[in-house]
């Protein structure tokens, strides 16, 4: 998480020309409908939407989350396409969340970072002073 800055992450638009039928064996009426994000998101904000996503398909009482693929431009969700708004609902919630916990992760990163530089500053005043 070193030199990263903090750049929202927000769902542009549904990229249709992306958006394609998933051909199932039980003739289940499945779509991989792929939205586009506002920039390319780090590897430090995947895992924290991996993780957000994972948290609340293990704490949803509905039906089972369907994963989410992220690649370098968008988000992409499985979904009936009757269930579109819902799973759309989800994830933009999951953004937001994702967005929410790595604002907070850099914030604990800097925090850290400047405490390791307080006290490293500390151990060399201390070793300055040691009489030896």
């Amino acid at each position: 998480m070193t030199g990263e800055t903090l750049q929202e992450i927000t769902i542009t638009e549904c990229n249709r020309g992306k958006t394609n039928p998933i051909l199932t064996t039980d003739y289940k009426l499945l779509a991989s409908f792929y939205f586009t994000l506002s920039a390319a998101p780090s590897e430090d904000w995947i895992h924290i939407f991996e993780q957000v996503r994972h948290d609340r398909s293990r704490h949803s009482s509905s039906s089972a989350l369907l994963p989410a693929r992220v690649d370098a431009h968008g988000i992409v969700i499985k979904c009936r396409p009757d269930d579109l708004q819902q799973c759309y609902d989800g994830l933009k919630a999951d953004v937001a969340a994702a967005n929410q916990q790595y604002r907070e992760a850099l914030a604990k990163h800097v925090r850290d970072e400047k405490l390791k530089q307080t006290i490293d500053h500390a151990i060399d005043d201390a070793l300055a002073k040691l009489k030896l």
